[in-house]
């Protein structure tokens, strides 16, 4: 072998081990995430819009190299999501009305 063949192989070896690092790290980067989303979904004090808004930025930002039923997890937990309240509703209850609203008209 030549010095220049082997140059070319190693500054070849080079670019591709360089060229796999970003997809590596950007796999790693959305399974962090999604364990992150999953996490909130599990505890009962995190908000249904915060829990929303990280599946949001996950399907937005992190679906590369991503499996297809994460993706569709992703996308069923918004829509679910979307429903949800703030609030929890079971605790409220409205209160009774004593007397009937009178309008006042100008």
């Amino acid at each position: 072998m030549t010095v220049w063949t082997r140059l070319g192989s190693g500054l070849l070896a080079l670019l591709t081990t360089g060229g796999c690092g970003a997809s590596l790290n950007a796999v790693y980067e959305g399974d962090v995430r999604f364990e992150h989303c999953m996490a909130l979904d599990s505890m009962a004090d995190v908000k249904p819009t915060i829990r929303r808004a990280c599946w949001e930025e996950w399907s937005t930002y992190y679906t590369f190299g991503q499996t297809r039923d994460r993706v569709e997890y992703a996308a069923i937990r918004q829509r679910q999501l979307v429903r949800a309240s703030n609030f929890d509703e079971e605790e409220w209850t409205p209160p009774e009305a004593t007397q009937p609203i009178q309008r006042v008209n100008p």
